[in-house]
């Protein structure tokens, strides 16, 4: 039997797209507003200098997360056949859209 484009594999590289877009919108937007704390032209005082040091903090963990988005897709793309038999991507078809139906938002 032909195989066929495998459609889970296909929605997984289209979804993959989408997060590295949203990766390059996201990224390092927190940097600049770091840098101008560390200026000390922005906001000085003692409180500013312990805030510094909880900002670094958080601009370490979003920038680290952002760079993870894409982790878990990529992993189950390359998992995931390019080809599959047409059964296959029937059956995938077929619990996408039953899905889709019982979903609720």
């Amino acid at each position: 039997m032909a195989e066929v484009d495998n459609p889970k594999w296909e929605y997984l590289k289209n979804l993959l797209d989408k997060v590295h877009a949203i990766q390059g919108a996201m990224d390092k937007k927190l940097n600049k507003p770091a840098n101008a704390m560390d200026s000390g032209k922005v906001w000085t005082s003692k409180t500013a200098t312990e805030w510094k040091g909880h900002l670094h903090d958080r601009v370490k963990a979003y920038n680290g997360a952002v760079g993870a988005l894409d982790d878990e897709v990529s992993a189950m793309l390359s998992a995931t056949p390019r080809k599959c038999s047409q059964e296959e991507a029937d059956r995938w078809h077929q619990q996408v859209n039953s899905y889709n139906r019982t979903s609720r938002y």
